[in-house]
């Protein structure tokens, strides 16, 4: 995925917050979703990719796909050549109390977004 001013699931505008060596972006107005991407301020790639699905429940999902940066950061020994999933279930929104659980690897498709959100369930479901 590539760097992107506006958020693919609602093509709300995305609000910057820029970090040493990379950029967050958010889009956390909507009722429905909230959504960020890391992005290399060097190669405008994006490299995590952060969704929560539904406001009213404590589970996150992260995309994180490798470059210089991340083999540096979280989750080295996870990492493939494509990248690596997981959801995080967080303990009433205590975003510091949470479990991480790895989930096969795929690419998030936000074109239709209702497809992607039932995929998600699914892994969820299941965990």
């Amino acid at each position: 995925m590539n760097d992107t001013s506006f958020c693919p699931i609602c093509n709300g505008i995305m609000l910057s917050e820029p970090k040493l060596g990379y950029t967050i972006k958010s889009c956390f107005k909507k009722l429905d979703h909230t959504f960020k991407i890391h992005v290399d301020q060097i190669t405008y790639n994006v490299y995590r990719i952060w969704l929560l699905p539904n406001k009213s429940i404590p589970v996150a999902i992260y995309w994180t796909f490798p470059n210089q940066h991340e083999l540096a950061h979280s989750f080295p020994s996870f990492i493939s050549k494509k990248g690596h999933c997981f959801v995080e279930r967080h303990s009433n929104f205590d975003w510091n109390n949470s479990t991480k659980t790895i989930i096969p690897f795929f690419i998030p498709d936000f074109s239709d977004y209702k497809k992607l959100k039932n995929k998600i369930n699914t892994y969820i479901t299941f965990m």
